[in-house]
Parts: structure tokens; C-alpha cells; sequence
């Protein structure tokens, strides 16, 4: 599995756990709107955000906006789900905030609100910022956007009241085909955003067959013969040889583009 890949099965789960949650818990209440427009954002919408920015991409504007759009719209659907949630507790007269899936949900949303004015200052830069500030900004962003994935999965797994079987949120089997999903689901993104994690290898191996080659850049497909042709003496700009083909070969493995990319630029 290449750094920024993920097996299709995750975005299969990312589609179906939403809906699947969504329909077990269904009631004409604002709690399934709760339910509902959470379950999106966390895991749909924002964990394929975090996708399309991770994986390598020589569209890497477009990539950036599809982003920030995904972001911005999860965000929008925590807020509303949020809003919905107090809403129908204050209806019933129930306290806010009184178990750790609140306390936990909460802080997802407030992360996600602080990742996306990061995010946004970022893309547009209208403050100017300096080089060197940016590159914190960068990193302070990234640690962000970990945390309100580790946040909503959680929250979300808190949710199923899996070891609560009087609780009437507890719905049997269903229950644990529920959770399995959203563990998939978090072991899937902890390998996109950690590639040289033990989860990371262990999901290369199951999909892969451990067939695929590591190098310095992440797992990488292996070249075939054809592909990659011996290097030759000299200094020519279409030889391996000359700075300017090392320098595009070099990029093109930090890209993360394979044996196929570097193939054809030799051949050329």
C-alpha cells in the first residue's frame, strides 16, 4: 500500500457505516438527526477529506480545494448535528454533557472548528503570513486534524453503548456489526495518516500479500524489467546520468508516483 492509499474496502465503509447507523437508530425525533449529520461528518465526509490531501497527486491545487471544501462541509454537519443534539435534550429537560461521548463529541466539533480557521488561513494567506510560521501553522494543523478523527471515532464508538446491554441504545447484533465497521474504519485512517505504523503494515500485507517493496518515500510497487533500463555514461539531458533526469526521477519518488512514472521518463 502506497503512502496515501487505502484500500477500497474503507470508502465502501465510509459510505455504508453512515447509513447503516443511521437507519438502526432511526426514531421522528431530533436525536436521529443527531445521529444522522454526525455520522457524516465523521465518518464520511471529513475522513475522505483527510484522503484526497494525503494521497500523492500532481493536481495538488485541486486536491487542496476538494479538501477544504470537505472539511468545511463536515464541519457545517457537526455543528448542525450538534445543535440538534442540545436542542433535543433541552427539550426533554436532560442534562448537557453528562457522559464521555458528549464530552468527547464536543471536543471534536470544537477541534474541527479550530482546524478549519487553520485550514482556511492557510489556503488564502490573506494575513501574509511568514514562511517560517506557516510551516508551524502547517504542523499545528496536521496534529489537529488527527485529533478530531481520534475524537469523532471514539465518540462515535461510545455512542452503540456496546457493554450496556439494558441500554436501549444497545441494539443487539447490530450493535457490534456497528462498531466492528467504525474500528475498521479508524484502523484505516490511523494507516493513511501513520504509513509506517504496525497498522499500516498489517493492512499492506492483508490486501497486498506483502508483495509490495518498501523504500524511502513509503511502500512503493516493485519495476519490472521493462521499465528500467541500464544507466549509461554521460551527462546528456535524456541519460540517467544528468542532473536534470536525477532531479526529475527524485521528484517523481517523493510524489510517490512508481516504477511506471521513472520508466517513462528513462525511456524518454
Amino acid at each position: 500500500m502506497a503512502a496515501g492509499d487505502l484500500p477500497w474496502l474503507f470508502h465502501i465503509l465510509a459510505v455504508l457505516s453512515p447509513i447503516f447507523i443511521t437507519v438502526t437508530f432511526y426514531e421522528k425525533s431530533l436525536f436521529a438527526v443527531h445521529v444522522a449529520l454526525m455520522t457524516l461528518a465523521f465518518l464520511l465526509v471529513i475522513p475522505e477529506g483527510v484522503f484526497i490531501v494525503a494521497r500523492p497527486s500532481r493536481r495538488r491545487k485541486q486536491a487542496m480545494r476538494l479538501h477544504l471544501g470537505l472539511q468545511l462541509t463536515g464541519l457545517v454537519l457537526a455543528l448542525a448535528g450538534t445543535l440538534a443534539m442540545f436542542t433535543h435534550r433541552h427539550a426533554r429537560l436532560k442534562a448537557h454533557f453528562s457522559t464521555p461521548h458528549a464530552w468527547l463529541g464536543v471536543s471534536a466539533v470544537i477541534l474541527a472548528e479550530l482546524g478549519g480557521l487553520l485550514g482556511v488561513l492557510l489556503y488564502f494567506n490573506t494575513l501574509r503570513i511568514s514562511r517560517g510560521l506557516i510551516g508551524k501553522l502547517h504542523f499545528l494543523h496536521r496534529m489537529v486534524g488527527r485529533l478530531v478523527i481520534v475524537c469523532g471515532f471514539i465518540a462515535i464508538i461510545l455512542s452503540l453503548k456496546i457493554f450496556d446491554k439494558q441500554n436501549p441504545r444497545n441494539k443487539g447484533w447490530k450493535t457490534y456489526v456497528m462498531a466492528c465497521a467504525v474500528v475498521a474504519q479508524l484502523a484505516g485512517m490511523s494507516s493513511l495518516l501513520y504509513p509506517s505504523s504496525p497498522i499500516a503494515a498489517a493492512i499492506t500485507a492483508t490486501t497486498s500479500g506483502g508483495s509490495s517493496s518498501s523504500s524511502a518515500v513509503g511502500l512503493v510497487p516493485k519495476q519490472s524489467p521493462k521499465q528500467v533500463r541500464p544507466q549509461r555514461s554521460g551527462s546528456g539531458a535524456g541519460s540517467i546520468g544528468g542532473g536534470a533526469g536525477r532531479g526529475e526521477i527524485r521528484r517523481d519518488l517523493e510524489a510517490g508516483l512508481g516504477g511506471a512514472e521513472v520508466g517513462k521518463k528513462d525511456s524518454d
